[in-house]
């Protein structure tokens, strides 16, 4: 006869086989999908903005620092910063959860990127991996249009019925 101590101890598991099963038969959610994205979007936009409050605290340039660039995906990248100089940086943010050195650049972002360098203008990307952790890792990748420590695969197509 079991006493209740020990139904305590056992309570009712699933083996990791009928877990995998469970998830990998449960269909995806793709808005909830694109939500969770959304969200770890902005946190990793919180936390570079942040950065370079901090950068350029005591500064002139600190209140002048605009995060609001990045409502408007046209605008082809996220925060307006300055050097310490006062030099304008367009920052592109990217942030995973995950440790992998991978990230997405649509073609505008790439556009922009390319459109600033030809302008003499400072276009960088600021990756964020483990945006989740207590210690995030930042990349900043300055000049991704030429830049060696990277390579590029066209992901999407856009599909149009010919009228």
């Amino acid at each position: 006869m079991s006493t209740e101590h020990e139904v305590n101890l056992n309570p009712f598991m699933y083996s990791y086989n009928i877990l995998k099963d469970n998830i990998k038969n449960q269909p995806i959610d793709y808005l909830q999908l694109h939500e969770i994205q959304m969200k770890i979007g902005k946190l990793g936009e919180a936390f570079v903005y942040e950065i370079e409050c901090e950068k350029l605290k005591g500064t002139k340039f600190e209140l002048e620092i605009d995060n609001k660039k990045a409502l408007d995906p046209k605008n082809g990248y996220d925060i307006l910063s300055f050097t310490i100089e006062g030099e304008p940086i367009h920052i592109e943010v990217k942030a995973t959860t995950g440790t992998e050195e991978t990230f997405y650049l649509s073609k505008n972002e790439f556009r922009t990127a390319e459109e600033m360098k030809k302008k003499g203008k400072v276009y960088v990307i600021y990756f964020v991996r483990d945006i989740m952790s207590d210690n995030p890792n930042l990349n900043i990748i300055k000049d991704i249009t030429n830049n060696e420590e990277y390579s590029f695969e066209e992901m999407n197509w856009k599909v149009s019925k010919i009228l």
